[in-house]
């Protein structure tokens, strides 16, 4: 059996994430040991944190924070592992949270997703060629948000607190995609499935590592993550 390389896609930083306490040096050497070839971080880029007398003058200048994060973490690789930058969106129509993948710094910045309309902020990131997943739908304070405006679900969270949340998630997507899909065969519409995703939510020095998407070649850039996305070219680990 060939190789599967395992890409961790839900992954917090302290120096961007204030919910989490595990710095980018000491996150990346713990996906290393425990032989992960990619991981995306995925800081927050949240509504409230700009404006007058908020820690960020413009949401650009937030946005570079968020990215530069990332610079950090690949400092810290040093080519040892695939760092790819994506982040955590929470729009201010909802206290939901969102994983968005494919958009570049300039991408970002162009346009302020956090704030206005949500429909309007999902269409912006679709235009830009990403992808945009709810994450972990069922946990607690969360709202389910409708197919339409997404591309797919984060099915398993490993720091939700219970694994119910999981299973809700997982039931609740496949069987969505199920209607979904026949639905479009009944109008001749096309429709490709929704993109259904695991993630670790890392944020602390204990989390462990437990699931990843894999793929039979390593994951290098986030071109070749969107790829992989909107192919549905993988599987998912998850390890009980």
């Amino acid at each position: 059996m060939s190789k599967q390389y395992k890409t961790e896609l839900h992954c917090h930083t302290a120096e961007a994430s204030y919910c989490a306490d595990e710095n980018s040096a000491d996150t990346i050497e713990k996906f290393i040991s425990y032989g992960y070839d990619t991981v995306v971080i995925t800081n927050h880029l949240q509504h409230y944190r700009v404006g007058p007398d908020k820690e960020f003058d413009t949401y650009e200048n937030y946005v570079d924070f968020v990215y530069d994060s990332v610079d950090v973490a690949r400092d810290a690789a040093k080519g040892r592992i695939n760092v790819i930058a994506a982040f955590e969106l929470n729009h201010i129509s909802s206290r939901n949270d969102y994983l968005v993948f494919g958009l570049t710094r300039e991408m970002t910045k162009a346009y302020n997703i956090t704030k206005g309309g949500f429909s309007e902020a999902a269409d912006y990131i679709r235009s830009c060629g990403g992808v945009i997943l709810q994450a972990h739908p069922f946990r607690f304070g969360m709202d389910i948000t409708r197919p339409y405006h997404l591309d797919g679900y984060e099915v398993c969270n490993t720091h939700n607190l219970t694994p119910i949340m999981d299973d809700v998630a997982l039931l609740w997507a496949t069987k969505m995609d199920s209607w979904l899909r026949e639905r479009a065969e009944d109008s001749g519409e096309n429709y490709s499935g929704l993109i259904l995703i695991v993630g670790d939510d890392n944020h602390h020095a204990y989390d462990i590592p437990k699931t990843a998407i894999l793929t039979d070649k390593p994951i290098t850039t986030s071109e070749e993550l969107l790829r992989v996305l909107k192919s549905r070219d993988f599987s998912v680990y998850h390890e009980e």
